[in-house]
């Protein structure tokens, strides 16, 4: 089974952040192929190479940490919040966009992500 990429915008934005986003701690353990990882993570990012069931399980992880991660650096609103007329700062802004691109990819490729 191989996944394949849309050129949506949104998902343009979550596979360039993945594509440098630090790869799940649970990847970590006993491997010695990281840097191989990698390039066919980019690779398969780009839409140079497929996506496959064990790329799309790197890439699930890969997401699910970086919406918790984010999800959790957002927090409640600050001082600029509180000064913009909408209540949302342009930092705050962007890391809520950010988690939007990264759940609509996760969906797009049949990835559950909880926020």
């Amino acid at each position: 089974m191989q996944a394949q990429l849309s050129e949506v915008p949104r998902e343009t934005e979550a596979r360039t952040y993945l594509a440098s986003a630090p790869l799940p701690s649970s990847f970590y353990a006993g491997r010695d192929d990281l840097a191989e990882v990698r390039d066919r993570l980019v690779a398969a990012l780009a839409g140079d190479a497929p996506l496959t069931v064990a790329m799309l399980a790197l890439v699930a992880g890969m997401i699910a940490e970086a919406v918790a991660f984010h999800a959790a650096d957002v927090g409640g609103p600050c001082t600029p919040c509180d000064l913009h007329p909408a209540a949302l700062c342009d930092e705050h802004g962007s890391v809520l966009d950010l988690i939007d691109s990264l759940v609509v990819l996760a969906h797009d490729l049949g990835i559950e992500v909880s926020r």
